[in-house]
């Protein structure tokens, strides 16, 4: 799943100041429901929403026409054509805001000029307007002040129309600040872009792991922007690595250039901060175009586990903030979310008989069914957030899904709760070697991370690999070893040998030894880190065949301790970081050195 972030340089036409006239976790694409005709006048209401048991969405604006009963602003009752009904829930903020600045470019042209000066001045008096692509009665029109900035009224989530002057623009709004950029108006003859963030994850950590996406810039105007260049920054204490791939060439008229990147950030003290990436476009007159994105970066994260019994659970987990909510479909899941101080909550709706349920809900710990629940109602009432119960950290529920049931639970995280402490067995709380206690060890996997486990060893008398891994209930999850992704929730270890764990779960500031040199390297009982700057060759010698845990040393592995296989003679490797794990002497020889 791609996770867009947009804001907009819009090089615009100048024909004057005064008035005109008053004329953006887990993305739901599917169709509205038909349901009976009853004029909808409710301004709070308007905006999208999403049927809890379905995922289907539909929007409610001052020309919709619906049945329902009003539980509170974010959720509805449905009435459907056969009279049932169904819970719908607010899919976007009720209460956005889109804010942005205008001014004015002088003394620009695409002329071929590599001294050509560009000076900016702020534009007061400026009308912006913002309409509502499906709704013209919703929209907002507010002047630029003094120095160019502008407010709208507060709007609905959605699709939207900006107008200025005499350009428009589609945007869409999800935030309840949403960040429109910098409108520059210029004359006709300068291009035109839009600059975007697309990440391959929707939240990023201060975890020390690497993360990818890509820097969108697009010409949207006609004209084609000859032999350009762009510099990308981003400049805060936390980030510890930072790599762009070079992509130059003209950018036709409409068309888009994908710059991708690579980044991770070290520890930050906030639990939620911006950190600003700035974009800087050039093209062959020497004439540019600046633009900050904004990354969000998150101090921690922690884990909801849910487990249902005979059907799937159906609903979802609100964040509590932009309104965004994560969809839950299914009978077992662990799902990982910024640690924050404002509350979740979770939402799960069931229409039909044959879908009725137990289920349990888990904070940082494993959701647990058991075969003695006999109380339907210990959870009720609880359809409505007022009567909601509260599941802090390190709590379990257990508790029925009856038909036409909707129940609300609020997750409160504790800031300083510790994960130890809930079992009898000695837990694994940091990378070691651990040694047989006749008994199990005890983890709760936080998040869900790359693990490597050596020292497995076959147990001719209960013919099975050791350690293995049990849920705790004792069923089985086999054995896991060497470089595997364990998803988050509560295991317990038994093993018949001494095994060594290794993750970054448990620590991700340690910093290893640095190969900047050609040279011999010897096993130093963890990783070598390898910062490649630049596409190069790498002769790697001294292999090696671990029989014990059946792999080739050295392996090659990215900074969440993925493995990436092993790197031997004469080998390109790409820019990018690395760790290197060996069991035996290697020696590495390249020109990237030298």
């Amino acid at each position: 799943m791609k996770f867009l972030f947009y804001s907009i340089i819009l090089l615009l036409a100048l024909s004057g100041c005064g008035d005109s006239d008053n004329n953006s976790t887990p993305e739901i694409t599917t169709p509205e429901i038909t349901t009976p005709e009853i004029t909808n006048t409710d301004y709070n209401l308007h905006g999208k929403w999403i049927y809890v048991n379905s995922g289907e969405s539909f929007s409610i604006y001052s020309n919709s026409l619906l049945s329902y009963e009003k539980t509170d602003d974010n959720l509805i009752k449905v009435s459907q054509n056969d009279n049932s009904y169904l819970y719908a829930m607010r899919a976007g903020t009720s209460k956005a805001k889109a804010v942005g600045n205008v001014q004015e470019l002088t003394n620009a042209s695409n002329s071929p000029s590599r001294s050509a000066k560009r000076d900016y001045s702020h534009i007061g008096g400026i009308n912006v307007i913002l309409e509502n692509l499906n709704d013209s009665n919703t929209k907002s029109v507010v002047v630029t002040d003094d120095n160019g900035n502008f407010e709208t009224d507060e709007l609905p989530a959605g699709d939207y129309k900006v107008t200025i002057e005499d350009i428009e623009q589609s945007i869409t709004i999800t935030e309840e600040t949403e960040e429109l950029g910098t409108y520059t108006i210029v004359g006709e003859e300068v291009n035109n872009f839009k600059v975007g963030l697309e990440l391959d994850e929707e939240f990023i950590y201060a975890d020390n792991k690497q993360y990818t996406g890509k820097i969108i810039v697009e010409n949207v105007s006609d004209a084609t922007s000859v032999g350009v260049s762009y510099d990308i920054k981003i400049s805060d204490p936390s980030l510890k690595y930072f790599n762009k791939t070079i992509v130059l060439g003209s950018i036709l008229g409409h068309a888009k250039k994908e710059i991708p990147i690579t980044f991770r950030f070290s520890a930050i003290t906030e639990s939620v901060k911006n950190v600003p990436i700035e974009v800087t476009i050039k093209d062959i007159n020497g004439l540019t175009w600046t633009e900050a994105l904004n990354i969000k970066l998150y101090k921690e994260k922690f884990y909801i586990n849910i487990q249902a019994n005979t059907a799937n659970a159906k609903g979802y987990i609100i964040l509590p903030f932009a309104d965004k909510v994560v969809k839950i479909n299914t009978k077992s899941t662990s799902i990982t979310l910024p640690k924050v101080a404002e509350d979740y909550k979770v939402l799960l709706s069931n229409p039909s008989i044959t879908t009725e349920t137990t289920y349990s809900i888990g904070v940082q710990r494993s959701a647990v069914l058991t075969t003695s629940f006999n109380d339907p109602s210990n959870s009720e009432p609880n359809n409505n957030l007022e009567s909601a119960k509260t599941i802090n950290s390190g709590e379990i529920v257990e508790s029925y899904m009856h038909v036409g049931d909707l129940d609300y639970w609020v997750i409160h995280v504790n800031e300083n709760y510790e994960t130890s402490n809930h079992t009898s067995y000695t837990q694994i709380t940091s990378n070691g070697t651990y040694s047989p206690n006749g008994n199990y060890y005890y983890m709760n996997v936080t998040e869900d991370s790359y693990f490597n486990i050596t020292g497995s060893y076959y147990n001719s008398s209960s013919n099975y690999l050791s350690p293995r891994f049990y849920d705790m209930s004792l069923k089985s999850l086999g054995t896991k070893i060497n470089n595997v992704k364990i998803s988050a929730g509560e295991y317990l270890i038994q093993s018949s040998s001494d095994f060594t764990i290794e993750s970054f779960l448990f620590d991700n500031t340690k910093i290893f030894p640095t190969i900047n040199t050609n040279g011999t390297y010897s096993p130093n009982g963890s990783y070598y880190y390898l910062n490649v700057t630049e596409d190069s060759n790498f002769n790697i010698t001294g292999s090696y065949y671990n029989s014990s845990s059946n792999y080739l040393s050295p392996r090659f592995y990215n900074m969440n301790l993925k493995s990436l296989g092993t790197k031997i003679n004469n080998v390109k490797i790409s820019t990018g970081e690395y760790l290197i794990q060996s069991s035996s002497d290697f020696t590495i020889e390249s020109n990237y050195f030298n």
